[in-house]
């Protein structure tokens, strides 16, 4: 799986598709978490959603956007900013999450096996 440049990613969320970021795991108790980010157009503006859900791989559920949300309340993510540019969300997710690869929306399956 190729990540996106930034032309790309632009090209992306100008089709009004979302692109994704995973972050990593963690733990939640003792259960495994997944992390990721995902900059989502709006009508006038890009948001930047986390995501984070349980491991639910060992109950047969073979999709990570199927996973039970870690917050129930977050069940499309939690928003954390928005912009009207491109450049200015890529922006404050590399402050807030570091620097990582953006995928196409519906990926993350394929980068976590």
């Amino acid at each position: 799986m190729k990540n996106l440049d930034i032309l790309q990613i632009k090209a992306q969320l100008n089709r009004g598709k979302s692109v994704e970021q995973f972050l990593g795991t963690g733990k939640s108790g003792l259960h495994e978490i997944l992390k990721w980010i995902e900059i989502r157009p709006e009508k006038e503006s890009f948001t930047l959603v986390y995501h984070e859900v349980f491991n639910d791989a060992d109950e047969g559920i073979e999709s990570i956007y199927n996973y039970s949300y870690v917050v129930p309340d977050d069940l499309y993510g939690k928003d954390i900013t928005e912009s009207k540019s491109v450049e200015e969300i890529l922006n404050k997710a590399q402050s807030i999450f570091g620097n990582g690869n953006f995928y196409n929306e519906g990926f993350l399956d394929e980068i976590i096996k």
